[in-house]
């Protein structure tokens, strides 16, 4: 496995993993809770997916910065949601 795809797992699947729980606070509906998961870790997968493509000749400052970039946004997103919705 290539430095390009290990960078690429971290920027993609951390978002993923950190949105896919949006699903579970905005509704108690099981069939609602997955539609959710399914949409907001495929936003994340893309924000990801976005972040390794600006930043895939950049150095490893700039990468490592936009892993936590992407990981405190994600979070920020879930935050948000949860409040919005209590």
């Amino acid at each position: 496995m290539g430095e390009q795809q290990i960078w690429l797992i971290a920027m993609a699947m951390l978002p993923v993993i950190v949105l896919i729980k949006v699903g579970d606070f905005l509704t108690d509906d099981k069939n609602l809770q997955l539609i959710y998961s399914v949409v907001f870790g495929g936003i994340g997968g893309l924000m990801g997916y976005g972040g390794h493509y600006m930043t895939k000749n950049k150095s490893f400052f700039i990468k490592l910065l936009t892993v936590i970039g992407l990981f405190v946004l994600s979070v920020l997103i879930l935050y948000f949601c949860t409040t919005l919705v209590r």
